[in-house]
């Protein structure tokens, strides 16, 4: 055997050559760290509409089934409308008596105008007589009983103008209550009328959004309370990938940098990507006012880990590959023209793709 072969099958070179791997491995993390940072800790997110009526009620037809997909607008289930119709007519018929109500005694005013009017004449015309009769002689009998008659009609007719103002006042205190144009009588049987006709239109729910519904959990007779959570809606305008890096790789990600997308979902299919957004921040360090002192931990752990924080990455593919919620991602950013780096992050994406067959 020579010297060279010797060599290779001695433990020293064995060990010299783990050695080395292990620092190249070492320097080949740092770098992709550094130029094109990777992460297996991203899912796909979109908003998602919780849907619940805002009424009371029974089910009487369900629209739509599980994985339906919706638009804005569209139907989804409903409720029975009989109790709330039945309220839309009688608070209709109350609007219309209260109405004519405030008709009538809008007629009674104009009466009651008309008869205070009528009365001032009368006392003007009374008032004259007992004047005329009262500069005649007042010796004899016969004037002094017209002056007396006079007295009374004019005191009368006084009497009947006072009752008419008063009448005219009475009515103008309940007239004079107004909303806007509106007596607060009709108003308020116009605004319980149309609460009932929204609660009537409130039978029928529908979606809020363009989307898919999910996890149904619906049948025809259940009874509904307001706020009970029925189904949810997926939204489908718009999805985006939420990439949990490291604190440390946060430093060379930006917005606008180019990303490279392999989906489980997806085996063997590299997609393109752009970082969209940065968080800002963590819950832990969400200052919340609660009037005690600082809670501060001892750190137990020998190693501090490296916080992560969420990397927006919008999917930059067809409208033709739908992507499903909570579906795993591998994310990869390329930060720059790093040609060596980026071509060997290529490979190892394209690989766990492959893989993807697999498991």
């Amino acid at each position: 055997m020579s010297s060279s072969a010797a060599w290779w099958h001695s433990p020293r070179s064995w060990i010299i050559g783990l050695t080395a791997l292990i620092v190249i491995a070492i320097i080949y993390y740092v770098a992709a760290d550094r130029t094109t940072p990777f992460t297996t800790d991203a899912y796909v997110q979109a908003f998602v509409v919780q849907v619940a009526p805002r009424i009371d009620g029974q089910v009487v037809e369900i629209l739509v089934e599980e994985g339906s997909r919706v638009a804005a607008g569209d139907p989804l289930f409903r409720l029975d409308p009989t109790p709330y119709q039945y309220t839309v007519d009688r608070l209709s018929a109350s609007l219309t008596s209260t109405q004519s109500n405030v008709d009538s005694l809008q007629a009674q005013l104009e009466h009651y105008q008309a008869v205070t009017k009528q009365r001032e004449a009368d006392v003007t015309f009374a008032q004259a007589t007992y004047d005329r009769n009262l500069k005649l002689e007042e010796d004899s009998f016969a004037a002094k009983q017209r002056l007396d008659q006079s007295l009374d009609e004019l005191r009368s007719n006084q009497a009947l103008l006072s009752q008419a103002r008063a009448d005219v006042a009475n009515i103008n205190t309940q007239l004079e209550s107004m909303v806007g144009d509106e007596h607060s009588s009709v108003a308020e049987a116009r605004a319980q009328l149309n609460a009932a006709n929204f609660e009537l239109g409130q039978t029928t729910v529908f979606a809020a959004v363009d989307g898919v519904v999910d996890n149904l959990q619906l049948s025809e007779g259940t009874y509904l309370e307001s706020g009970d959570f029925v189904m949810s809606l997926i939204d489908t305008r718009r999805k985006w990938i939420v990439a949990n890096y490291p604190e440390n790789a946060l430093s060379v990600i930006a917005p606008g940098q180019k990303a490279k997308l392999s989906f489980f979902m997806y085996p063997g299919k590299i997609f393109d990507g752009e970082v969209a957004a940065i968080g800002a921040g963590v819950y832990r360090g969400q200052g919340l006012a609660d009037g005690l002192l600082a809670d501060v931990e001892n750190p137990s752990a020998w190693v501090t880990l490296s916080q992560r924080f969420e990397v927006r990455i919008k999917p930059m593919m067809d409208a033709n590959v739908p992507l499903r919620v909570g579906a795993t991602v591998r994310v990869m950013v390329i930060t720059g023209d790093h040609f060596f780096m980026n071509a060997i992050g290529r490979f190892w994406l394209w690989l766990g793709a492959k893989l993807d067959y697999i498991y």
